[in-house]
């Protein structure tokens, strides 16, 4: 299968993928009851209006739907419920019932001057878990840095939530698929032939060179050195010859090598690529593709 080919497969891949998991998302949307189970220094409005902001704070973050404040006040019996109904499975049942919600997070409101703690559980009263979540501590009751903290609190106090937009969020600031082939070297008709002349000029230059190394000892036996011997100069130059044809055989030896090198290494075929990014839109996802093959 060509490049292009299994680029386009990955790309109906991804697109199988991302609409599995958007479908899946939107069938486990959860219904979360923002319950107050007691409060300290704080008035009934004061204590569902901050409620109120951590239900809006989550449904912004996080893709549930999410009941607080009057609403949950309203469901309730008077007097709202009992202050150990976390510990308490059926008391847990009645309130998601009333709520109609999957899951409950429980507060406890402590005011200390301008500052607000709040202890949260976190409860799925259908399978009976229960966990704490860490304290969120407001500087003030109101305010931009009361909101901030109860924005950055949203994935803590429900980690398992998909965040808002689904599979799709975050996907504005990369890609959410990359397939991509990587470039490969290629053993070319030229690579091949500078390889071979390399070989073979190897092999020519070592013949030479073996052969003056040859005449050179036969000259040594001979006693030339020292004495006259019959064609001396005539088997002095050939040798000569030899040793020179070598040393330039040796020499086109090394430039093919590295002639051929050169070659192999800019061989590479361009990259194939294929890129999906993904952002969330107003009534689903906006897909963007590109790449190159």
């Amino acid at each position: 299968m060509g490049r292009p080919w299994r680029a386009l497969a990955a790309l109906a891949a991804a697109l199988a993928g991302l609409s599995s998991a958007s479908g899946v998302a939107r069938a486990d949307l959860s219904r979360v009851g923002v319950v107050i189970e007691s409060r300290v220094k704080l008035s009934e409005r004061d204590a569902d209006a901050l409620a109120s902001r951590l239900a809006q704070a989550l449904g912004a973050q996080l893709e549930v739907d999410v009941i607080a404040g009057t609403d949950v006040r309203r469901r309730l019996p008077p007097g709202g419920i009992a202050r150990d109904c976390a510990a308490q499975p059926d008391c847990l049942r009645d309130v998601a019932s009333r709520l109609d919600g999957d899951e409950l997070l429980v507060l406890t409101m402590v005011r200390t001057g301008p500052r607000v703690k709040i202890d949260v559980t976190w409860c799925d009263p259908d399978i009976g878990l229960v966990a704490d979540r860490a304290a969120l501590l407001l500087p003030a009751l109101a305010g931009p840095e009361a909101d901030r903290v109860l924005a950055e609190a949203a994935s803590r106090l429900l980690p398992h939530a998909s965040p808002r937009g689904g599979p799709f969020a975050g996907a504005a600031s990369g890609p959410l698929f990359v397939s991509s082939s990587p470039a490969r070297r290629r053993v070319t008709a030229p690579v091949l032939v500078t390889a071979a002349v390399a070989v073979a000029a190897l092999a020519a230059g070592t013949g030479f060179s073996v052969a003056a190394r040859a005449d050179y000892n036969a000259l040594e036996d001979d006693g030339c050195a020292r004495v006259a011997c019959p064609a001396a100069r005539r088997r002095v130059d050939q040798m000569e010859r030899r040793a020179l044809a070598a040393d330039i055989l040796f020499g086109a030896a090394v430039a093919a090598a590295v002639s051929s090198a050169i070659l192999y290494l800019t061989s590479a075929e361009s990259e194939s690529r294929l890129s999906v990014a993904a952002a969330p839109g107003r009534d689903g996802a906006l897909l963007s593709f590109g790449g190159v093959f």
